[in-house]
C-alpha cells in the first residue's frame, strides 16, 4: 500500500496576498455600486487629499483600498502578485499587513508633501504595491548565485550589486518619466511621488518587518558558522 501523499496547494499565491486582493475587490465592488453622490461622499472621507490630511489622517492607509476603475484595480492586483509574493512569504500574516500599511503611510506622506494645500484626491494601493517592490530589491541576485536570495540582503550589498542597482535606477527612472510625460500632457494621472516614497520606504525599512534570523537550534542568530577549526 503506498503511503498517502499531502496534495499540492490549489494556488502557489500566498494566502495573505489572497486576503489582500479579496479586500481590495470588495472595497471596490461596495464603492463602484453607489450612486455618483454617494461615491464622492465616500471620495472625500477615504480618499487621500493633501489639504485635509492633518484633519483625517485615516486616509493615509484608506486611500489604498480605493480605485478608479477595473483597469486600476486589476493593475494593482496584478503587480501585487509579482512583487508581493516573496515578501509575504518571508513576513508571515501579521507583519506583511503591517508592511503593507507602512508602505502606504510613507507613500501617502510623500505624496503630501509635495503637494501640501491641494484637493486633488489619490487613491489606489500602487504606493504599497511599490513598497513591496522595493523590498524586494533586497531579494534579488544574492552573492551565492541565483534570482532571489532566502534571505534579505543589506542595503549596502543590495546598491554595491550591480544588476540591482540598475534595475533600481531603471525603475525610479521610468516612474519620474511618466511623471515628465504627465505634467507634460497636464494629466496628472499618475502618483508618481507616491510610487517613489513607497520604494524608498520598502528598500529601507523592510529590515524592521523582516522576523529575525533564526540559527539551526532555533534560536536567534547567524545561520553562517563558519568553518569548523
Amino acid at each position: 500500500m503506498s503511503a498517502s501523499r499531502t496534495p499540492p496547494p490549489a494556488s502557489n499565491i500566498p494566502s495573505q496576498i489572497l486576503l489582500l486582493g479579496a479586500l481590495l475587490v470588495l472595497c471596490f465592488l461596495a464603492s463602484d455600486s453607489l450612486a455618483p453622490r454617494q461615491y464622492n461622499a465616500v471620495v472625500e472621507r477615504f480618499a487621500l487629499i493633501p489639504e485635509n490630511v492633518f484633519y483625517a489622517p485615516w486616509t493615509l492607509v484608506s486611500y489604498a483600498l480605493l480605485h478608479d476603475g477595473w483597469e486600476h484595480l486589476i493593475f494593482n492586483l496584478a503587480w501585487l502578485v509579482i512583487f508581493g509574493s516573496t515578501i509575504a512569504k518571508h513576513l508571515g500574516s501579521v507583519r506583511f499587513f503591517l508592511f503593507f500599511a507602512f508602505c502606504a503611510v510613507l507613500a501617502g506622506a510623500g505624496y503630501t508633501i509635495l503637494h501640501i494645500g491641494s484637493n486633488f484626491p489619490a487613491i489606489g494601493a500602487s504606493g504599497a504595491v511599490f513598497g513591496m517592490l522595493g523590498a524586494l530589491t533586497r531579494f534579488l541576485f544574492p552573492p551565492q548565485g541565483g534570482i532571489l536570495a532566502t534571505q534579505p540582503q543589506s542595503i549596502e550589498k543590495t546598491l554595491r550589486n550591480r544588476q540591482t542597482f540598475a534595475i533600481i535606477a531603471v525603475i525610479i527612472g521610468i516612474d519620474l518619466l511618466f511623471a515628465a510625460v504627465s505634467g507634460i500632457l497636464g494629466t496628472g494621472m499618475i502618483a508618481w511621488e507616491a510610487h517613489i516614497g513607497g520604494f524608498i520606504a520598502g528598500f529601507v525599512c523592510f529590515g524592521l518587518f523582516a522576523p529575525p534570523t533564526r540559527s539551526i537550534s532555533g534560536g536567534p542568530g547567524n545561520l553562517n558558522y563558519g568553518e569548523w577549526r
